[in-house]
């Protein structure tokens, strides 16, 4: 029977073509985007999506930004399904259409949890989209009419999800508010942290060139805490404990999501009726599908640029790995909300702020690697900057020096760039009259190899580079000015410090507070733990010491003592040695001090999986 004719004898309609496969694509786009989002919402609340997919958090936002891209996505498949039958003048149309927008839709589909491979993944597509197509061909007047008349509820569907997704986060937001309790008398907080930043490439901390001409003027009128040390090398563990107090082993946050086992510092401030809100560039960790935003009633992060929206979804991933494959990541849209984006958010939220006391938490990438600095501020530190293959180059062994070398200048650009903006932040805040009833901390998450130890980036271990981070402390009239503290000091202290300050009372957050620093008292604790949990996630190298196990480290204020899961041990002299270059865990000095600093490290944290001693040399 031609394909012209239906099996009822009518002739199937061919002249309104463009209109009927605009309307088909329609039809698979919205219903893709929706089937698209429910199974990455349900996907993810049941733990079921590999590490790759699942650091690309996505939220109730997905509901409305998934149908709007596979609409585009669809409707650019139209127009080229539409030429390509008016020029080879193919008959059988509605199988042509129908075939590829289910492969559209399969692919889609399939590919969600991210857990089979790309060619796999496409045949069974085709193999899916095959079969919908032969069905189609038996009755395309009824499949035709079948898409007409179930467009209407479909886009209704869509638009509802769409709607109700704005609706609903207004909606919580106001009954969250409805819920504080009255305020108590408080400052208001600015909790500032610079992702990724290492402390030695700041001019206050002793670097040379001309990367913090703003942070080193704020320096001198606050606490600047020498050689404060991170809980953990990467984000999820090392805010998990600048948020709660608790160590990474206690807080559980180490590779999967924070589970609200202890009170974060946003839900006691909560409790004392101020009202917190968190502005984080770092949208891939600092997610609520992530745990770390529990007891901040606003908080932006993903879905707050078009780019970023648009990543989250399945296509979206796959364009934005083909930007960075294809074109590497000098022309690859960045991944992050840039400083200025991060400010702009935070300064609209401040204008129309309830009338509490607040915790405004900001997140910055902007020295999170690979580095994409505005050129004006590129040219400052490279004469002629260029695009490095970061991931290339993180696989080399040796690196190539040029390029680390480019990548270095790319890192203080980027750390220049930041730095005005925060200038500018502060230039906002003084314009407002908000800027002395204001506790300020500004610290890192954690630091950043950037060659040393033959690694670059960061989660690969506990060397100092990766830990030691800078902080500054400023309560106008409560901080001395120009304070600088030598001694070692953890940044979990900081949510004890924090509340303290704020003068929440008995907060419930293990401390120590940081504030006896300037006042006279015990400051900081006599050993600083820090840890990071075996990474076999994707993109881990073989020699990067969490490919082994686990990676713990005891600091005191002489040594700086390292323990792998295999059992291998490092010990330095990091006062002496502070690049860390000399491992003395093999002197008869450094033995004595490595069982010390072991027996040290056991009292603290468990040290599961270690092998036994082996006493055959005795």
């Amino acid at each position: 029977m031609p394909i012209s004719e239906s099996r009822s004898g009518g002739p199937l309609e061919r002249r309104p073509q463009l209109l009927q496969i605009l309307m088909m694509a329609v039809w698979f786009g919205l219903v893709t985007g929706l089937v698209e989002a429910v199974g990455f919402l349900g996907l993810q609340a049941a733990g079921l999506l590999t590490w790759n997919v699942k650091v690309t958090a996505i939220d109730q936002n997905i509901l409305w930004i998934s149908p709007i891209v596979d609409l585009m996505i669809a409707l650019a498949l139209a127009a080229v399904v539409f030429l390509v039958t008016r020029v080879v003048r193919f008959k059988q149309w509605p199988v042509v259409a129908t075939g590829v927008f289910a492969v559209f839709f399969w692919y889609d589909f399939i590919a969600l949890t991210g857990r089979l491979r790309e060619r796999g993944t496409l045949m069974l597509a085709l193999g899916l989209a095959t079969v919908v197509a032969r069905g189609v061909s038996r009755a395309p007047e009824r499949w035709l009419a079948f898409f007409r008349r179930t467009l209407a509820p479909i886009a209704l569907v869509a638009l509802l999800a769409a709607g109700g997704v704005k609706i609903g986060q207004r909606m919580w937001e106001s009954r969250q508010m409805s819920r504080l309790p009255p305020p108590v008398p408080a400052p208001n907080v600015l909790f500032l942290i610079l992702d990724t930043l290492r402390a030695d490439r700041l001019g206050c901390y002793g670097y040379a060139r001309p990367t913090t001409p703003f942070l080193d003027e704020y320096a001198r009128r606050a606490v600047l805490f020498e050689n404060a040390i991170s809980s953990a090398s990467w984000t999820l563990p090392s805010h998990a404990s600048m948020f709660t107090g608790y160590e990474p082993f206690e807080h559980g946050a180490t590779l999967e999501p924070y589970d609200g086992r202890f009170p974060t510092l946003a839900q006691v401030f909560g409790s004392r009726g101020a009202v917190s809100a968190g502005f984080a560039a770092n949208s891939e960790i600092l997610t609520r599908p992530f745990g770390l935003p529990r007891g901040f009633i606003v908080w932006k992060a993903p879905f707050e640029t078009t780019w970023d929206a648009t990543r989250r979804t399945l296509y979206g991933r796959r364009m934005q790995k083909a930007f960075e494959s294809r074109y590497l990541y000098a022309y690859a849209p960045r991944k992050f909300m840039s400083a200025e984006e991060v400010n702009h958010l935070f300064l609209r939220w401040l204008d129309g702020r309830p009338d509490r006391p607040f915790l405004a938490f900001l997140n910055y990438m902007d020295t999170h690697l690979p580095g994409a600095p505005p050129r004006e501020f590129a040219r400052r530190f490279s004469e002629q900057p260029r695009h490095v293959n970061f991931e290339r180059l993180v696989a080399e062994d040796p690196f190539n020096p040029e390029d680390l070398k480019e990548i270095s200048n790319q890192y203080d650009a980027s750390l220049a760039y930041l730095d005005s903006e925060l200038r500018n932040l502060f230039d906002e805040l003084r314009r407002r009259n908000l800027d002395q009833n204001l506790l300020v901390v500004i610290a890192s998450d954690h630091g950043e190899s950037i060659g040393e130890h033959e690694l670059i980036g960061h989660r690969t271990s506990l060397y100092l580079d990766q830990l030691h981070v800078p902080l500054l402390i400023r309560f106008p009239g409560k901080t001395p000015e120009g304070l600088r503290v030598a001694v070692p000091v953890g940044t979990r202290s900081l949510a004890a410090t924090i509340a303290e300050m704020a003068g929440l009372g008995d907060s419930g957050i293990p401390g120590p507070s940081l504030s006896p620093c300037w006042s006279g008292g015990p400051c900081g604790e006599s050993e600083i733990l820090s840890e990071v949990d075996k990474g076999g996630y994707p993109g881990a190298d073989k020699h990067w010491p969490v490919r082994q196990g686990w990676v713990k480290s005891l600091l005191t204020e002489k040594w700086h003592f390292i323990l792998q899961q295999t059992g291998k041990r490092e010990l330095f002299d990091w006062k002496s040695d502070p690049l860390e270059r000399r491992d003395l865990a093999g002197t008869p000095e450094g033995q004595a001090v490595v069982q010390e600093l072991m027996n040290q490290l056991a009292k603290k944290a468990p040290l599961r999986g270690l092998p036994a001693p082996d006493h055959s040399a005795r």
